[in-house]
């Protein structure tokens, strides 16, 4: 989930709150079956701007007014705030499939939804403080808090900031050109972000971005410093064995094994034959998915200024996920659309919330990657799908565990020292010397890795957000390594965090009632790397 995704979130759960509050209490039931529609047949409608400001000036001139004329205001605010929820997640979607044609309607929703968050919280701050305060009276203590904390921060500065956030953004995904050109430009961007994520931080109420991110932007359960062990432990158990397992996992080319077949519609196929396998729930994910066309193919032909990489968010209006996928050939198309398929389910199984953390979030995705690789033998050769098999371990190993963590350092340097990695030339030397660190270049030679960093949008537009994918890639790990001696357990693990994960537990609570080993402890990653020299580096 990206950065505007969870800006949605917020906003949408604010006016939901309305609602509740001041029209009806709206039932919170769990729903497996969603109302069908066809997502191709909505076209994007520019929001009335003008009738939203008449709407919050007329709630403010009644704030202390008859009871029943601040209702009818509200009600219509609430309607409104709905409408714009929808068409800027709508537009989001949009957007990532052409970045050009959207940018402009993009920019200026997305501004203008910043202004809405302000003027939202403003309302409401001042009903609370205002003689008809008891409309406000079903509401939690904590919830008023939240409501004066937000009207304390959403100042017009914080309003300003979060717009040049936004066109910083914004001037990332049009840049262009040869890789060392594009590092630096990028790098260029990367400063004046940290700068601003910073200052934003500040009026957050934090010392810095990191602290605002881990404690509050992504509400995790686990320090800084708990991270930082992990990476060091990684570097310890498993980055001296990546020279070996890229071996293992690319037959000592440097490559991946050939297996390029790309038949993507007969893995999706498979993809509903092993739902069943998996629960229900995941079966009647599928077939909605399907029904309302809800997963969107992009390609680099098709889609010359798509997002390149894939995502799962939420639609507003309509209350379904949505999947868009960048396809680039080989059987990764389809591994990447299990991962995006899990975090599908988890939206169709638990609504909005199926969101939850982050990192129960990746579990959910990548433990269905993990899960689904036996189905491999039904659409290749035995041999090529124990290659696949050693393929996707050593993915996860490489790409999510040691990129999480060292996306994650790499971060918390610039963002605790900028005045150390000033310059574009600083912020690539920093990246150099972690790849490293990390023994990176044991699988890929420097000369191919060390701008990689500036093709990663994670750091521009969701900074800190990497790391979740190592921290949920080890316990999807530990869910693989449990099928192997018992499938049917694995699945139970699986499905109990499928279903819990929508933020009724912690991050280490949820894998504790699971069932599934802690990443963050020593002998968990120990153990790992044992278990994994016995699948990669078995003849």
């Amino acid at each position: 989930m990206n950065k505007t995704a969870k800006k949605i979130t917020a906003f949408a759960l604010a006016v939901a709150f309305m609602i509740t509050i001041v029209l009806a209490a709206a039932c919170s039931c769990k729903r497996y079956k969603l109302d069908t529609f066809d997502y191709n047949a909505i076209e994007y409608q520019r929001p009335n701007y003008t009738a939203l400001d008449r709407a919050f000036e007329k709630a403010n001139k009644n704030v202390n007014g008859s009871a029943m004329t601040l209702v009818d205001a509200l009600n219509d605010v609430s309607e409104r705030l709905n409408e714009m929820s929808f068409m800027f997640s709508y537009l989001s979607i949009e957007y990532n499939k052409d970045t050009v044609r959207w940018r402009d309607d993009y920019l200026t929703l997305s501004a203008k939804y910043n202004e809405a968050f302000q003027k939202y919280y403003d309302l409401i701050y001042n009903i609370l403080e205002s003689d008809n305060s008891s409309l406000l009276n079903g509401w939690s203590e904590e919830d008023k808090e939240f409501i004066r904390s937000r009207h304390e921060v959403m100042s017009d500065e914080y309003v300003t900031l979060s717009n040049e956030i936004d066109g910083l953004i914004a001037e990332y995904n049009a840049l262009q050109g040869e890789e060392s050109a594009y590092a630096i430009a990028a790098a260029e961007i990367l400063i004046e972000l940290v700068a601003k994520n910073n200052e934003l931080a500040v009026l957050e109420g934090y010392e810095n971005y990191v602290d605002y991110a881990y404690e509050s932007y992504y509400e995790r359960d686990y320090t800084v410093e708990q991270v930082e062990e992990l990476c060091e432990s990684f570097k310890t158990y498993l980055s001296p064995k990546l020279g070996e397992y890229a071996d293992a996992g690319d037959g000592g080319t440097g490559q991946f094994f050939g297996i390029s077949a790309n038949d993507l519609d007969t893995g999706k196929a498979l993809v509903r034959e092993y739902a069943t396998e998996i629960g229900n729930y995941m079966t009647e994910a599928y077939d909605y998915m399907e029904e309302c066309n809800l997963h969107y193919t992009a390609t680099l032909s098709g889609n010359p200024y798509g997002y390149t990489g894939a995502f799962t968010t939420w639609l507003y209006g309509y209350e379904a996920p949505y999947m868009y996928q960048m396809c680039t050939g080989g059987y990764g198309d389809i591994s990447t659309f299990v991962h995006e398929f899990g975090h599908f389910t988890a939206y169709y199984n638990l609504g909005n919330t199926g969101a939850g953390t982050l990192d129960i979030n990746e579990i959910q995705s990548q433990a269905n990657e993990a899960l689904f690789m036996p189905y491999y033998k039904k659409m290749y050769s035995e041999a090529s799908a124990a290659k696949i098999e050693k393929q996707e371990l050593f993915k996860s190993i490489f790409w999510s565990v040691l990129m999480g963590c060292l996306f994650d350092e790499f971060q918390r340097e610039l963002y605790l020292k900028p005045h150390t990695y000033n310059t574009p030339q600083s912020v690539n030397a920093l990246f150099d010397r972690l790849i490293e660190e990390y023994n990176a270049t044991a699988y890929i030679p420097r000369p191919q890795l060390r701008y990689w960093w500036a093709e990663v949008p994670h750091t521009f537009q969701s900074p800190f957000y990497y790391i979740s994918y190592a921290v949920s890639q080890l316990p999807a790990l530990i869910i693989y390594e449990d099928s192997i001696s018992d499938r049917g357990a694995a699945i139970a693990e699986y499905n109990y965090i499928q279903n819990y994960g929508d933020g009724t537990y912690t991050f280490n609570t949820l894998l504790e009632k699971a069932g599934v080993k802690s990443p963050f402890e020593k002998e968990t990653i120990s153990s790992l790397a044992t278990f994994l020299d016995s699948r990669l580096l078995a003849a």
